[in-house]
């Protein structure tokens, strides 16, 4: 091992925040400086006292490192992958612009960090079809519109399949699919049959389809969402009609709670958060208030009535039925966030950790 590794390898066990800060700082410069001539094991060493270290250094500090080596071509991957793996306000420019990753790095990290993170990945100029398609799956509706609205990103037919069946339910997939430059005629003529008039119009200027063929498609899936909708469970049933007629509101979830109909409540709070069921009731009977407090926020559900729906949720599953007194200071930093969509932003962030 070089002298000069083994001299900073000893400031590792200083406890001042300075000394960690100055350590960190020399190990980066050695990586860049020496990378060539460090060991494999020696490299995997530093690599691992850093990430330990970067637990307790200041973020400004890392976010330097990450502005210094985002636009570096020759920066240590070791480096990269510290710092993509870090908070996004650290990761945000080495996951925007470095070309020193590579696709299986990329695909790595969309398995195991933050929804945040996601969009970073998802507007790279160099998206490939394999990491499009990881993306693409993400139950995160920010990271799709991002990955949608990055005109670079490849995309595959059967990935844009299934993106084109997706934006049946969700309406904020369907601009941004209609406006990429690969979208194809025949992909555009099958979202004719349950988008608006507004995006019908769209279609018809944009791409070489056929108007009657298009009329005959949407009085086809007219006929085949209403066969859904009568096949349909009740409670997703009344949700989705309710939905149709803009009566969907949070005091029909309250009504839910009240009567104990949680089928009801989770197909409506589900449908409210843009969530799938499966996430909402992740959501409803998580361990921390603060994530259900958060979720309640973003759907309209007021403060004063929280202590009620944790109660009725935890009641449910035979939890405790009041919110835990260490508990009440995130509940209340959850109802304090000023914009309801904030809160869902952070809901989203807590969820993907």
């Amino acid at each position: 091992m070089q002298p000069e590794l083994g001299r900073l390898l000893m400031l590792a066990r200083d406890e001042d925040p300075q000394a960690r800060a100055r350590l960190y700082g020399s190990l980066a410069g050695l990586f860049e400086s020496a990378g060539a001539t460090l060991s494999p094991h020696e490299r995997e060493m530093m690599a691992a006292i850093m990430a330990q270290l970067a637990q307790q250094v200041e973020m400004s500090v890392r976010n330097a490192l990450a502005e210094k080596l985002a636009d570096d071509p020759s920066a240590p991957p070791e480096l990269i992958l510290l710092l993509a793996n870090d908070r996004i306000e650290v990761a945000r420019p080495i996951l925007e612009r470095t070309q020193r990753i590579t696709e299986d790095d990329l695909l790595g990290l969309v398995r195991k960090t933050t929804a945040q993170h996601h969009v970073s990945i998802a507007g790279r100029p160099d998206v490939t079809e394999r990491l499009s398609a990881e993306l693409a799956r993400s139950a995160f509706a920010e990271v799709v519109v991002a990955l949608l609205r990055n005109h670079r990103a490849r995309i595959s037919g059967e990935t844009m399949d299934g993106l084109v069946e997706r934006s049946r339910a969700t309406e904020g997939f369907q601009a941004p699919l209609l406006a990429r430059p690969d979208m194809s005629p025949q992909h555009a003529e099958r979202m004719c049959a349950f988008v608006s008039q507004t995006l019908q119009e769209y279609i018809l200027r944009h791409f070489k389809v056929d108007p009657e063929r298009i009329k005959a498609s949407t009085a086809a899936a007219a006929s085949e969402a209403a066969g859904r909708l009568a096949e349909a469970s009740g409670p997703a049933r009344v949700v989705e009609k309710l939905h149709a007629a803009g009566q969907l509101r949070p005091a029909f979830l309250m009504k839910c709670l009240h009567q104990g109909q949680m089928d009801m409540f989770e197909a409506g709070f589900s449908r409210l958060l843009g969530l799938p069921p499966e996430t909402t009731r992740l959501i409803t009977y998580h361990d921390d208030p603060q994530v259900l407090a958060l979720a309640c926020h973003a759907v309209g559900l007021d403060k004063a009535v929280f202590g009620t729906i944790f109660n009725l949720t935890r009641s449910a599953k035979g939890g405790p039925r009041s919110v835990p007194l260490g508990s009440k200071p995130a509940v209340d930093a959850a109802f304090a966030v000023p914009k309801r969509d904030d809160a869902r932003k952070m809901l989203v962030t807590r969820l993907s950790a």
